[in-house]
């Protein structure tokens, strides 16, 4: 067991585990080392637990056929990820922080699997980020303030979970996710709507309040980007105007069963126009879509 302890300096890494070795961490601090701040290669097995993990190059990284469980933890402030799976490794991620991460908070390849529930997933520039065939249970995670992306997955396994709230982020949700991952800004209740409307503050407030199925219609003026779809919805402008929406890691992002069509309407200023993941689909008809940096149109899985 390591308890109640300071781990910090080491150039090599904090704490490294192998073979089939076992440890339980609790109340330490594990900070400014080399490599990773906890390292578990092979079958090695880890109980991590109240304890701060920062300024590391990984905070923690699991390899193999490793295994974890992180609870009420801090892994902050690390250059490369916080949390890193690769191979099989598996982790359970519970009740913890993560947050300002230089690059991911959470990263999934290979075949990796994690269970994360009631974390705080903030400020990294992805939150939580899934490769090749990783797969993830994401439920009850406050999703906020990552500069590129919320959630992103380029995995061909199924990423589940719910009730996930989501604010700030470049974009909530990229690539091949599921409907229903995000919790909406505010229930689904309207057939129509047209912008702008005091009652929308920002136009995923308006998408998230319509109906599968309803309709968007925007008047002369610029809009937000960063807009996460994952229904059936109609966004057009309105006759005789040219809306843009611009800005946003994408400035729409389709996932899931989205089925959006789009008419009239200018996308610009994102990394990417318009990106779908998952079955997603979308009809574009007299639009245009210029001047994002990576891709005009994007489409994946």
């Amino acid at each position: 067991m390591i308890a109640d302890s300071t781990i910090l300096g080491h150039r090599l890494g904090g704490v490294r585990l192998t073979d089939s070795a076992r440890a339980e961490i609790t109340n330490s601090t594990i900070s400014e080392n080399g490599k990773g701040g906890i390292e578990l290669w092979e079958r090695a097995q880890a109980v991590i637990t109240d304890s701060t993990i920062s300024e590391n190059e990984l905070g923690i990284v699991l390899l193999d056929s490793t295994q974890a469980e992180i609870t009420g933890s801090t892994i902050s402030e690390n250059e490369l990820a916080g949390i890193r799976l690769v191979n099989a490794a598996q982790a359970e991620i519970t009740g913890s922080i993560i947050s300002e991460n230089e690059e991911r908070g959470i990263e999934l390849r290979n075949t990796a699997k994690a269970e994360i529930t009631g974390s705080t997933i903030s400020e990294n520039h992805v939150g939580i980020e899934l490769w090749d065939s990783a797969q993830a249970a994401i439920t009850g995670n406050l999703i906020q303030g990552n500069q590129k992306v919320g959630i992103k997955s380029y995995s061909d396994s199924p990423v589940t979970g719910s009730n996930n709230p989501m604010l700030e982020n470049g974009i909530d949700l990229f690539g091949n996710l599921p409907t229903g991952l995000r919790r909406p800004l505010m229930e689904p209740t309207e057939e129509a709507i047209q912008l702008p409307d005091p009652a929308y503050p920002t136009l995923q407030h308006a998408v998230d309040a319509l109906l599968p199925g309803g309709r968007l219609i925007l008047n002369e003026g610029t809009y937000t980007g960063g807009v996460t779809i994952d229904k059936a919805l109609t966004i057009e402008a309105k006759a005789g105007t040219a809306p843009q929406i611009k800005g946003g890691y994408a400035v729409i992002s389709l996932v899931g069963t989205a089925y959006v069509k789009l008419t009239g309407l200018l996308l610009t200023d994102g990394e990417y126009g318009l990106t779908g993941g998952a079955t997603a689909r979308a009809t574009i008809t007299g639009s245009t879509i210029s001047e994002n940096r990576e891709a005009g149109i994007q489409l994946r899985d």
